[in-house]
């Protein structure tokens, strides 16, 4: 089989959450040493955890299954963190760059949770098909992270 050697193409995709809970519970949560993250987040598939003390350096194999039916294996590694501000990690697999997770109060009990990802693809077909699906890649990403959103107000909903 031939594969098209275009170089990858590179995607920046920023979601903004809006969690109902203060900033101070939402970090608690998703830093807690028991946290799963599938069990609230409906795309992603499967997560395999090595954690650290504190959250640096802790690292995660995750695949995700894209509502587009598409399974995407990533590794992230938490490179530095400001406790309930800030979270920069790297990702490689079948994306491969950074991703950064800042938290703010946005009233007494609502959290803003903003989501940056800086990443190129891997798999070549996504590369071969990008300059006609890449909205589609888009909408499938901001799809999935609202998924996250909705999950995470669920969970954290159900826990009060």
């Amino acid at each position: 089989m031939i594969r098209d050697r275009r170089p990858a193409r590179s995607y920046a995709f920023e979601s903004v959450w809006s969690i109902d809970a203060p900033v101070e519970r939402c970090w608690e949560f998703l830093a807690a040493p028991g946290q799963q993250w599938h069990d609230w987040w409906p795309h992603l598939h499967a997560i395999r955890i090595w954690r650290t003390d504190g959250v640096a350096g802790s690292r995660a194999r995750c695949l995700w299954k894209t509502p587009l039916g598409v399974l995407l294996r990533t590794q992230l590694c938490v490179v530095d963190v400001e406790p309930l501000r800030r979270v920069e990690m790297s990702v490689d697999g079948d994306l491969d760059g950074t991703g950064t997770v800042r938290f703010a109060g946005a009233g007494e009990r609502t959290t803003r949770i903003e989501v940056t990802w800086r990443v190129v693809t891997k798999p070549w077909w996504m590369n071969v098909t990008a300059p006609a699906l890449a909205p589609i890649f888009a909408w499938s990403h901001h799809r999935a992270m609202r998924g996250g959103e909705k999950g995470l107000n669920a969970i954290l909903d159900a826990a009060r």
